[in-house]
């Protein structure tokens, strides 16, 4: 019945103070998501979606979003929040999540120990990108409205079958096998 799974997975919000410096499942080494058909988002922030006048009113206005772009020594503030994902995940396996629309970004930029991702029968799926730390394998499987593979620098391997919408792949570096 599920339906997202956002930042309550990882313990992490906004505006909380513990959770300045902390690290989500630091010894996980895989996962598997599967048999999700209701699973529709997967995030691990907050998006944002408030107005300017609300994002002022709630403190996530520009000042705010300058503020974590500066280093905080230079500008006297408190620590932006910074969340470290995953370290250890080495194998992550999504199956059968048919209305899953994208995987979370920052999955692929601090899951850095990631070495295969397969992702089978997530049809509303269409890209796989910014994976840089990615380094072995990579499968996709039925993913219907898949049109774009891309940036993933370290992938040696792809296999991608029943992926009728594939059209772009692309910024594989060190792909030897496909």
């Amino acid at each position: 019945m599920v339906t997202k799974i956002g930042p309550e997975f990882v313990r992490y919000t906004v505006g909380n103070p513990s959770s300045a410096e902390a690290i989500a499942f630091p010894k996980l080494e895989s996962l598997l998501m599967r048999q999700m058909p209701n699973l529709e988002e997967w995030s691990f922030i907050e998006k944002e979606e408030k107005s300017a006048v609300n994002e002022e009113s709630v403190g996530g206005g520009p000042a705010d979003k300058q503020r974590c772009e500066t280093p905080e020594k230079e500008k006297g503030e408190a620590p932006c929040p910074r969340m470290g994902l995953l370290p250890s995940l080495k194998n992550l396996y999504i199956d059968d999540c048919p209305n899953l629309r994208a995987l979370p970004q920052q999955l692929g930029q601090q899951a850095t120990s990631l070495k295969e991702l397969q992702v089978r029968y997530v049809g509303n799926l269409k890209v796989v990108e910014n994976f840089p730390f990615l380094s072995r394998v990579l499968v996709i499987q039925g993913c219907e409205r898949l049109e774009r593979v891309s940036n993933l620098p370290q992938v040696r391997r792809l296999r991608a079958h029943d992926c009728p919408d594939l059209r772009y792949v692309e910024k594989l570096d060190n792909l030897h096998y496909f």
